[in-house]
């Protein structure tokens, strides 16, 4: 981003996004628990994988949060004194290297790493979501293969005791699914926030590390 904020609102800038996002999901979230609906989330996956979606976002929202400060307070510094510990660190790389554009990208690619894992972690929430789809579904047709082996002869209550473990198969597939999208939806949305600002402070690290390595930089 080519935006240029003034010293001490980088972090404020970042952290009031991320707090923005995750006030609309609490909201969003107080909404479905007064509905009932989490309650019937909790009650219908017996599997437990929502819950363990759940955790790990909490973790991964923690997490990113932390990132998000750090990273805030790192443009605060490198705006207001003009440099940072990364900063001197770069300078120091790429005055010692013979391709400098190498030692960009490396830097570039670094930093990038640096919150890779908490893509990744987003991604892993939809996935589990997934898991669970599948998991209930077999729950569901083993439910059903059961049930008609064993209808011979029964009578209708019989048969709706053997065919409970079918809804209940489709019930964690559902709600595995749907705990999976909305976790996994509002964590990429937190986490693309801290992408934006780790991607601008890596910017004003190499915007004045080309500064202070051109010979009118130089002191």
């Amino acid at each position: 981003m080519s935006r240029t904020l003034a010293g001490g609102e980088q972090s404020w800038w970042l952290l009031s996004r991320y707090f923005l996002i995750n006030i609309i999901g609490v909201l969003c979230f107080a909404y479905a628990w007064q509905r009932g609906w989490v309650q019937m989330i909790y009650n219908f996956d017996d599997s437990h994988i929502s819950v363990a979606i759940f955790v790990i976002f909490v973790i991964g929202n923690i997490l990113t949060g932390w990132h998000t400060l750090k990273i805030g307070r790192e443009l605060d510094r490198l705006k207001k004194t003009g440099t940072c510990k990364r900063l001197v660190k770069y300078l120091a790389a790429i005055q010692h290297s013979i391709r400098p554009d190498d030692t960009r990208r490396e830097f570039e690619t670094r930093m990038a790493v640096r919150i890779r894992y908490l893509t990744l972690l987003h991604k892993s929430l939809s996935n589990a979501g997934l898991v669970g789809t599948f998991l209930g579904i077999i729950v569901a047709v083993l439910a059903v293969m059961a049930a008609m082996k064993q209808q011979s002869g029964a009578d209708m209550e019989h048969l709706k005791d053997l065919l409970l473990p079918a809804f209940e198969g489709i019930g964690i597939s559902v709600t595995t699914a749907l705990s999976g999208l909305v976790c996994s939806m509002w964590l990429s949305w937190v986490v693309l926030v801290l992408k934006n600002g780790t991607e601008m402070f890596t910017q004003m690290v190499i915007a004045q590390g080309a500064q202070k390595v051109s010979p009118g930089g130089m002191k």
